[in-house]
């Protein structure tokens, strides 16, 4: 009887200080991280290396803001049920931003899309070992790839409403 007490304040200090101190912390680092990304990407149309106006552009930033502002308080339940959910969806405009975007502005979504799987796990740390075994599982049996999950990520980021915009206080927007 003891042990299972010990074991449950146990459980209970080691979710304090992670919901109050590395959550808290690594969040900080991957939306610094994020902010670095927009800043290259603003970089590269002042330094006239991407057109600005065009819709790669437009749509690299816009994930990277939505991301910055919404995906902190989305958890990776939310993105398996998305995924679940639309499994044969494909968003145009994903489409078209990878056809259109140049490889520069290819990795730098894909570096975003990339750090908000992180951000999801990070809101989700009982069910992304779950889901990480069964990720495992089905990446050896060769039913989902790298790739595959990327591009869902970003359908379920470009699908997320942009309530936020109306919200100005103390969140990331498009210059």
């Amino acid at each position: 009887m003891h042990y299972l007490i010990i074991l449950f304040l146990s459980c209970c200090l080691v979710s304090i200080f992670y919901w109050h101190v590395i959550q808290p912390v690594l969040l900080r680092v991957i939306r610094f991280r994020l902010f670095e990304k927009r800043d290259q990407l603003r970089r590269l149309a002042i330094e006239s290396k991407e057109d600005h106006t065009s819709f790669a552009y437009r749509g690299v930033e816009s994930l990277i803001c939505k991301t910055l502002a919404v995906i902190p308080a989305v958890s990776f339940i939310s993105f398996i049920w998305f995924a679940v959910r639309n499994v044969d969806k494909k968003d145009e405009n994903v489409e078209r931003l990878r056809k259109e975007a140049s490889p520069l502005l290819l990795e730098i979504a894909e570096k975003t899309v990339s750090d908000a799987l992180f951000i999801m796990a990070l809101n989700s740390p009982i069910m992304i070992l779950f889901a990480a075994f069964i990720a495992l599982c089905l990446w050896v049996v060769g039913c989902i790839n790298k790739l595959a999950i990327y591009q869902k990520t970003e359908d379920f980021i470009d699908d997320l409403p942009n309530d936020f915009a109306n919200d100005r206080s103390g969140i990331p927007q498009a210059a």
